[in-house]
């Protein structure tokens, strides 16, 4: 396992585990409008059905005084209308909890994502200090003689041309 953990890119793993999180949460984002829509139309549908009652109710009592017969079909219309506005208004009420636990799920998706974003921030911020100070480390205790000696040739060298530039003038 210690190995695996050398070798393996803990950046690259927890980016493509978020990118395909991102991605599946651009599906949910996509299918929940649809169910939104869907919840719209049943919605218009139950007042058109509703609508649809009020019209034969209206009729029946119309025609009541005229024709019992036209009234008791009537009637009969309006019963039809009624429960199946009263039906789908039922599957509209199922539907809309659906649709808010879906929301309440989507919303915990991207809180988690942000989550998860802020984590692998802080983890390549931290991994960039550790890999600095090591090689801060390293270049004190094993080259420390050699870049102090690297620093006076140069120093040397610059010191020798700025002599040459003084006596030339």
């Amino acid at each position: 396992e210690g190995v695996v953990g050398k070798l393996e890119n803990h950046e690259a793993l927890v980016t493509a585990a978020i990118r395909e999180a991102e991605h599946s949460s651009g599906k949910a984002k996509a299918r929940l409008g649809r169910v939104q829509k869907d919840g719209v139309d049943m919605r218009k549908r139950v007042e058109e059905l509703r609508e649809q009652a009020a019209l034969w109710e209206e009729r029946a009592k119309r025609v009541a005084t005229q024709d019992e017969t036209k009234a008791l079909e009537c009637i009969k219309r309006r019963q039809h209308y009624a429960s199946q506005a009263k039906s789908l208004e039922e599957q509209a009420a199922h539907h809309a909890k659906l649709e808010r636990q879906l929301n309440t799920d989507l919303v915990t998706v991207n809180e988690k994502l942000k989550s998860l974003r802020q984590q692998r921030n802080i983890l390549r911020t931290r991994e960039s200090r550790a890999e600095a100070l090591r090689a801060v480390s390293s270049i004190e205790s094993s080259t420390i003689g050699e870049i102090d000696d690297i620093f006076d040739r140069w120093e040397a060298r610059i010191a020798a041309c700025e002599e040459h530039v003084d006596s030339a003038e």
